[in-house]
């Protein structure tokens, strides 16, 4: 491999992501690092926000119980480019404060990686992990805040890949102790990363019912949806060999706008606007709805708000952290 190759693929496995990776084996490589070691782009853009995330709980769509500050989040996005490719790499942390949250522990991390070769998607990977959150009621959250989270928690990880006609993914369960919090998300992801094999990951394989059409991830398609020229757009992607379709609707949002200049956020010559998703798995229907708000004219795509309701009886909004984000053009050395 040439000098300036091996250069410029070491620069980019390390600036990837917000969190460090560790060593790992060939064997607990996975789909996501596969695409990170394509040939590295002659240049790089990166940018980084950090989030507060507020709560609501609701009790028939009624808010009885509200606090903000109880957890935080991180996104990053890097775009690559090589010729007709670019390589994506986003990557979005949040979980909860136990000690801001009534003692609730609850994380996630998931990092997503796309290929696209003109206007379209060759491959896409994604790899993350989460704490298992059963509860679909306000009874059954009453519970596990009662229960305190003690002992050892229950995880579930990742590991996923769509291409050509097939879209595949393995599941692996862990526990780990519920001193762990998302202050140690850095921590968990090595601990996941180096064993995920033992996790007995179970395989799961779907075909594409519009082999390529669906080669994207959650994240890249939402991505895509902002950046398109359409105020309305639909993807089709895929998510635990899955199939899914995220219908988005884009508008400026003078409201929002002024808020977030008076946060110190954006300028008062920023152009806000509102992306509304809808997200339709297709074996059930089952549908989740979104709304993020992003400055188009600042060059950095992260969202200063997101809101939606993982729960029927919870609401999160994750508010963008006032003062320096990262938002950088990098360009490797010759």
């Amino acid at each position: 491999m040439p000098a300036r190759t091996r250069r410029s693929l070491l620069r980019l496995l390390a600036g990837a992501a917000t969190l460090k990776l560790p060593s790992v084996s060939p064997a607990t490589v996975f789909q996501v690092d596969r695409l990170l070691a394509r040939p590295a782009a002659a240049e790089s853009d990166f940018s980084e926000r950090r989030y507060r995330a507020d709560a609501v709980i609701t009790l028939l769509g009624l808010p009885i119980y509200s606090r903000a500050g109880v957890g935080g989040g991180t996104a990053s996005l890097r775009i690559g480019r090589a010729g007709d490719m670019r390589l994506v790499s986003i990557e979005f942390s949040a979980g909860s404060f136990p000690d801001r949250a009534r003692g609730l522990n609850r994380l996630g991390f998931i990092r997503e990686v796309a290929v696209e070769r003109g206007a379209g998607t060759a491959e896409a990977a994604y790899f993350g992990f989460m704490t298992s959150s059963p509860e679909e009621n306000l009874d059954q959250a009453k519970s596990a805040l009662k229960s305190g989270g003690e002992g050892l928690i229950p995880y579930t990880a990742i590991d996923g890949y769509a291409g050509g006609a097939v879209a595949r993914a393995r599941i692996a369960r862990f526990h780990f102790p519920s001193r762990y919090s998302w202050s140690d998300c850095a921590e968990l992801l090595g601990q996941v990363r180096k064993g995920f094999e033992g996790g007995r990951p179970e395989p799961r394989d779907v075909p594409l019912a519009s082999p390529g059409a669906g080669a994207h991830t959650f994240l890249h398609a939402v991505l895509r949806a902002l950046t398109a020229a359409a105020a309305r757009s639909e993807t089709p992607y895929v998510y635990n060999a899955r199939q899914y379709r995220l219908e988005t609707e884009k508008s400026p949002d003078e409201r929002a706008k002024r808020e977030f200049v008076s946060r110190r956020l954006c300028s008062s010559a920023a152009a806000v606007v509102r992306l509304r998703g809808l997200i339709t798995e297709a074996a059930s229907g089952r549908r989740t709805s979104f709304r993020i708000w992003v400055e188009e004219t600042s060059g950095c795509l992260l969202p200063l708000r997101i809101e939606f309701q993982p729960r029927s009886f919870l609401r999160l909004a994750f508010e963008a952290e006032p003062g320096p984000q990262t938002h950088l053009a990098r360009k490797e050395d010759s």
